[in-house]
């Protein structure tokens, strides 16, 4: 790399440092008034009102928590990240604990849940908590595409087939040894991701959720962790109605 080239690449360093430094100070201080504006939302909607006025009272309250997801995403992207918290982690262990946790909300839904674990998995080298929020933001996307992008009952007359009773859906996690690697693969039956969008969906901020439901930082966060991990995170959506997130 020339002198010229290294210099160049040292100033967008510092800037996107500068950016990120500064994104994470206004993030913070924007954490307190929204956490008070969905608190006292929430009492407030506790009370008898007007139906216009509880209108206006669950408007105020449902867009306070996105901006405070929204938020809560940017300081996920911008946090710095190093190699000192990293040690041998059971992947398997995270993916049970996170559809522990989800299970009931997944399954009251009509979204099965499959797990497909290789007990013989070995551990990968990183830091719990970053790796527990891939395992998360890929389930939750999976969630909220058939959430919004599926009429349930038409679903569950289509494929009724092979499901348990009542469930209109399915999510797949599975974890394999490739070589020296490990995979992690989630998979919904959902619609699928059209080809348009199937790049469009790495860029902050773009989301395709009905109501604007998603703050589209979500995979953004994935593959931001992912790389910090020396890993890499790829999309299938080859098979129609399907899609499939996979982390080497």
């Amino acid at each position: 790399m020339t002198d010229h080239r290294q210099d160049e690449l040292r100033r967008h360093q510092d800037r996107m440092a500068t950016v990120g430094a500064t994104l994470a100070g206004v993030a913070h201080e924007l954490n307190n008034p929204l956490a008070a504006i969905v608190g006292f939302s929430q009492l407030l909607l506790k009370k008898s009102w007007p139906e216009d006025d509880r209108v206006a009272l669950e408007a105020i309250q449902h867009e306070a928590s996105r901006s405070a997801a929204i938020v809560k995403d940017l300081l996920a992207l911008v946090r710095k990240r190093g190699v000192t918290g990293h040690v041998p982690t059971d992947l398997n262990d995270i993916v049970s604990y996170i559809m522990r946790t989800r299970r009931y909300t997944l399954e009251t839904a009509g979204i099965a849940c499959e797990l497909e674990l290789d007990p013989h998995l070995p551990c990968v080298v990183g830091e719990r908590t970053q790796l527990e929020q891939i395992v998360l933001n890929l389930l939750n996307n999976a969630e909220q595409a058939m959430r919004a992008s599926v009429d349930a009952p038409e679903r569950l007359r289509r494929r009724s087939g092979g499901r348990n009773k009542g469930m209109v859906g399915k999510i797949s996690i599975r974890t394999r040894s490739m070589g020296d690697q490990v995979v992690l693969e989630v998979e919904d039956d959902g619609p699928g991701i059209p080809d348009d969008m199937q790049n469009e969906i790495w860029n902050p901020f773009y989301t395709s959720r009905a109501g604007s439901e998603g703050t589209g930082l979500g995979l953004v966060i994935v593959r931001d962790i992912v790389s910090d991990h020396g890993g890499a995170v790829e999309l299938d959506a080859s098979v129609a109605g399907m899609t499939r997130f996979s982390v080497r």
